[in-house]
């Protein structure tokens, strides 16, 4: 009987001195929200570096030689912008070269 009323006792106090659960959840809902903040800004910034790069990267794309020959930059070097090593059918270096 004492034990059950020492446990009644101090149930009450327990609870309004260390309120364990209503911290757990508020940390858990801030972590919540910092690791989706978190992503949202990972998603801006790396959107903002693919147009940035897309922007800055205006060098020719030919995925056959007739389209490089009709642009007219035939023969295309290795130091060119534009060369690809699918375009370089003997692999030296110097891409639509027969043409």
């Amino acid at each position: 009987m004492r034990a059950n009323e020492l446990q009644r006792r101090f149930a009450g106090v327990s609870r309004e001195a260390f309120p364990v659960r209503r911290r757990w959840r508020s940390g858990l809902v801030w972590f919540v929200v910092l690791f989706l903040l978190g992503l949202f800004s990972a998603a801006y910034t790396d959107m903002n570096a693919r147009q940035r790069l897309a922007a800055k990267d205006r060098s020719p794309f030919f995925r056959y030689c007739s389209q490089a020959e009709a642009a007219g930059v035939t023969p295309i070097l290795h130091s060119q912008a534009g060369y690809a090593w699918w375009l370089d059918a003997d692999r030296d270096g110097i891409a639509c070269e027969w043409n």
